[in-house]
Parts: C-alpha cells; structure tokens; sequence
C-alpha cells in the first residue's frame, strides 16, 4: 500500500500527524510511506557550570534531563 505508513503498532494514511511514545520527536507525519519527525536536540550543560553536587534528571515523558545542584535546579 503506498502511502500508508506503520508506526509504533498503529497504521497512518499518507499526510496523517503520527503520535510517537518518544518524547524527543515531535510533530511527526506519515509521508509516502515514511514517518518523519522533528527531532528535539537538547542543550548540553558544559562540566564547567555544573559543581560536583549536580546530578542529571532524566524523567520518561520530557524528552531533554534536568539538572538538580542541591537546592536548585537548572
């Protein structure tokens, strides 16, 4: 079938919006057979501004981690 695009265990008819369970895609879309989405591209925190009381949070539904410095968060 042309145009018809399987994702994810569901099945999109060419020009559909396709939901994805990652959270770093989004807006994705059914073209010619092919789902392609915008990929999200996270911010890297350089060492240097992180003290050696940061550590990384990474939560399942957002797509870039957080950092946590004992009270604060970047």
């Amino acid at each position: 079938m042309t145009g018809v695009c399987r994702h994810e265990g569901r099945i999109y008819q060419n020009g559909d919006e396709v939901v994805s369970k990652d959270p770093c895609m989004e807006y994705c879309m059914c073209i010619n057979s092919v789902v392609y989405c915008d990929e999200i591209v996270c911010e890297p925190k350089l060492e240097l501004e992180l003290n050696e009381n940061c550590k990384k949070v990474k939560l399942e539904t957002e797509c870039c981690p957080k950092y946590e410095c004992g009270i604060l968060s970047i």
